[in-house]
Parts: C-alpha cells; sequence; structure tokens
C-alpha cells in the first residue's frame, strides 16, 4: 500500500487543530486524540510538511534499525531559514551527511564517553553545592526548622542548569545563582523561551505571513540572543587560549578548549555545534529536575524512601559523586519515569534517505518524513500501566520495557549527544536537593499539567514549600 492510503488528517484539517482549536500548546495531546482514532500509524501535517507519525515501538524499532550512516532528522525549516538569513554555519541539529558524521565524531569523544564524563563530576558539583546555597538563603533569618515557600521552581532550575552547561561547556562560572541575576542570563533564559514557543508557529504558518504575524519576529529576535550569548562566551575563552599559546603556556580545559585545540571542526562549526548544545542544555536538565521535585512533594513516603537511599549511600555531609550515583536506584528510576512522563523532546522525527522502506504495510518513500511520538507511547497503557501515575517503582520491578517504548534521548547514531552530562547533573542535583531539604506542594495548589512550547514544559509555575532536614 502507498503511504496516501495512510489514515491522518489533511493540511487544512492540521492547522484547524493546531491554531483554531488551540493544540498548538498542547500538541502532545492532540497527537493522543488521533492515535485513539486512527491507531499506530497516520499522517498530519506541519506547515505544507506531511509526517507519517509511529506510536508504536515496534514500527519504531523498526525504522531506528535501518537507519545507513548518515541518519537524517527532520528538517527544521525555519531554523534553516534564520541560519541562512543570518549567514550562520549548521551544528548538530541541523547538519546532514559526511559533515554532520565528522561533527558528531568529535563531540562524542568528551561528551559521551564514560571515562570523559566523569572529569565533569566535580565542577557540576560545585554548581549544585552553589543552588544549595541559594536555596538555603530563601529562608532568610528563620529558625532551621521553619518552612518556607519555593516558587516558580523551573525559574531557579532554569538558572541552575545554564550555570551547569556553561561551567562544562566554557570552564568558567556565569553567577547566574547570586542573589541578583545577571541581565545576560535574564535575557537567555527569555530568548530560549521565545524561540522554542514560536517555532511551531512558524513551522505551521506559511512563509508569507511571517511579515505579517509577530510570530517570525520574535523567532529570529530570540535565536539572535542565543547565538550572540554563545558567541560572546566562545570569544571570550578564544581569548584565554590564544594569550596562553602567546605567553608560551600549556593550554588546560575540557570541552571548549578541546574543541579548539582538536583542529577538526571550523572555527565557525565550534560556534554553531556550541550554541545547539548550549540550547538543548538547559531545557531539558531543568524542566526534568522541575517535574521531579513536583511529584516527589506530592509523594511523602517516595519523598522519604529516595532521602534514605541517598544517605545510605553518602551519610552525614559527603557529596555523591558518579560511583555513589550508581548504588542509587530509586534515584536513577525518579529520573527516569520523570522523563517517561514528562518528556522534554515529547516526539522525535526522521527523514528516510535511502530507497524507502516498508512499515506497517505501507511503502514508505525516499524523502518522506516521520514522527516518532515518544509522549504517545509514554501514555500507552498496554506499554505502561497505569500510564499517567507516577510510579517510579516501575523500573525496579526487573520487568522489561519494549527498548523503543522509552527513547526520550532518542537512539543510534543521531541520539542526544550530551545524554550522559545531563543524566550525571540531574542525577547530582536531585540527589542533594532531597538529602538536604524536605520538598511539600503548596497548600491549595491547582494540577500542574505539561504544556507545548517547542518542548515539554510546566504549563504554570510549580510553587512548593520547603523545610531544611
Amino acid at each position: 500500500r502507498s503511504v496516501k492510503e495512510i489514515p491522518g488528517v489533511g493540511m487544512l484539517s492540521s492547522l484547524y487543530w493546531l491554531i483554531i482549536r488551540g493544540y498548538v500548546s498542547e500538541y502532545h495531546e492532540l497527537q493522543i486524540i488521533h492515535h485513539k482514532r486512527f491507531g499506530s500509524m497516520w499522517t498530519s501535517y506541519t506547515g505544507r510538511e506531511m509526517f507519517v507519525c509511529l506510536a508504536d515501538p515496534d514500527l519504531i524499532e523498526q525504522l531506528m534499525r535501518q537507519e545507513g550512516p548518515y541518519p537524517v532528522r527532520v528538517i527544521m525549516s525555519a531554523w534553516d531559514d534564520y541560519l541562512m538569513m543570518r549567514g550562520h554555519s549548521k551544528g548538530l541539529l541541523t547538519q546532514t551527511g559526511a559533515d554532520w558524521k565528522r561533527m558528531r565524531e568529535v563531540l562524542n569523544q568528551r561528551m559521551l564517553k564514560p571515562r570523559e564524563v566523569m572529569q565533569f563530576a566535580d565542577p557540576l558539583n560545585a554548581v549544585v553545592t552553589e543552588l544549595m546555597g541559594h536555596v538555603r538563603a530563601r529562608r532568610g533569618n528563620g529558625a532551621a526548622t521553619a518552612v518556607f515557600p519555593l516558587p516558580d521552581v523551573a525559574q531557579l532550575l532554569y538558572r541552575f542548569a545554564f550555570e551547569g552547561v556553561t561551567t562544562v561547556l566554557f570552564e568558567t562560572r556565569m553567577g547566574s545563582l547570586e542573589e541578583t541575576v545577571p541581565k545576560e542570563t535574564q535575557d537567555f533564559i527569555r530568548a530560549i523561551k521565545s524561540m522554542l514557543s514560536t517555532t511551531v508557529h512558524v513551522m505551521a504558518l506559511p512563509r508569507w505571513t511571517r511579515p505579517l504575524l509577530p510570530f517570525w519576529g520574535r523567532f529570529v529576535q530570540g535565536w539572535d540572543v542565543i547565538v550572540n550569548t554563545a558567541t560572546r562566551l566562545i570569544n571570550v575563552k578564544l581569548a584565554e587560549v590564544k594569550d596562553c599559546i602567546s605567553r608560551g603556556q600549556e593550554v588546560r580545559g575540557e570541552y571548549l578548549t578541546y574543541l579548539l585545540a582538536s583542529d577538526r571542526l571550523s572555527l565557525p562549526e565550534i560556534y554553531s555545534n556550541t550554541t545547539d548544545i548550549l540550547l538543548a542544555g538547559v531545557d531539558t536538565t531543568s524542566n526534568t529536575l522541575s517535574w521531579s521535585l513536583y511529584h516527589l512533594a506530592q509523594m511523602p513516603a517516595l519523598q522519604e524512601a529516595l532521602c534514605r537511599e541517598v544517605n545510605a549511600v553518602v551519610p552525614g555531609d559527603a557529596v555523591p559523586g558518579i560511583d555513589e550515583v550508581a548504588r542509587m536506584p530509586l534515584l536513577k528510576a525518579v529520573i527516569k519515569e520523570t522523563l517517561r512522563l514528562y518528556p522534554v523532546v515529547f516526539q522525535n522525527a526522521r527523514c528516510i534517505v535511502d530507497d524507502g522502506v516498508v512499515l506497517g504495510g505501507y511503502s514508505l518513500p525516499k524523502g518522506t518524513n516521520l514522527s516518532l511520538c515518544q509522549y504517545v507511547l509514554s501514555m500507552d497503557g498496554d506499554v505502561f500501566p497505569n500510564p499517567r501515575e507516577f510510579q517510579p517503582q516501575r523500573w525496579l520491578r526487573g520487568k522489561k520495557t519494549h527498548p523503543f517504548a522509552y527513547i526520550p534521548f532518542g537512539f543510534g547514531l543521531r541520539g542526544c549527544v550530551g545524554r550522559r552530562i545531563a543524566e550525571l547533573e540531574m542525577h547530582l542535583c536531585l540527589a542533594r536537593f532531597v538529602k538536604t531539604f524536605e520538598m511539600m506542594p503548596e497548600p491549595g495548589a491547582k494540577k500542574v499539567l505539561p504544556k507545548t512550547r517547542g518542548v515539554l514544559v510546566p504549563s504554570t509555575p510549580i510553587n512548593l514549600l520547603l523545610r531544611e532536614r
């Protein structure tokens, strides 16, 4: 059967659901609706681009196992338009083919090898220590056992994540967790939110609407701030390296210093790839930690069990590292369950670049765009019993889950290059948070639901009450 025979929604119907019905901010739930209506394979449109949507782990595995040496994500046309307009080089998020593979091989050396990732534990723990001090200061002059509010957890954790990723990338501290937040940090966080929230609009709407509607202008403005921030930070590091060389001193450093010294990426490629990682490194960490704290505050028994686990491995004032985290199965299960229930990237995408494939009895030709609906899989009761319940214990029972029902960091050659560092940062932070503070929900607070803002984020602020342990 041909791709035209796959059931689904047409271009105008897709636009109706997104814009008129308002599912542009609930795109993840729209996929649930389509899944119930059409089954595990259907078509929908984003702008003029048709996507074949897959919501079956067997189909996704079949697709992923057939990927060649240069797997291609669906081209983010709006992102490409911006890069071309500004004359910027492409990075990992948008590059394809042999150039993508060359970049990926260079970045893998520092980002994915366990031995290399270990060197980031101490710098990240220093950022976690500063976060704990910042939260403790919110108590003010109250007694050590006093309960105090921590409003808008996600906003604070955005600052933490920005400080963490800049520490890894630029080997420098930005002061994001100081009492007065630097303007550059505030502008960068706002820019990410603006760029991601307008991405869906500029992708869904025709290009001719860009001068008429505000979305493209906001999108470009957000990207400009992101790129300019990354460029400034790279230039500072580049000047430091050149100064060391001119003085005949040894050049020391990790990620960015390694890239500058490796001579395998051009300077424009270093700018673009560092910008991509800076962009991707903030949302995943901050949102996942926010949701984790939200659920732990509502589940005191689970919170206490996790606290006991952490204290058993790192008693007293000891600080966990990579080896200690490896002995905390419940901690890892909490993060895993959070990423199941709230996958930051709620859908992955691929484009068939070879001679075509057959999936679900349909022949998909070269150039077919596919959407891998991770959120739909996470809400499938046949795969995950009681799917809308937060149950970290499901990962501890020994029952094996289909490996392609849970791929929050993607899979294979185009899987998330920063996965190991992101997981390390989240594990270190959550372990220390639970060890240091008891968390409680804000009295009378309504349930916080996720919304689509390019990625999946809390729809309303997560406000907590804390008490130091």
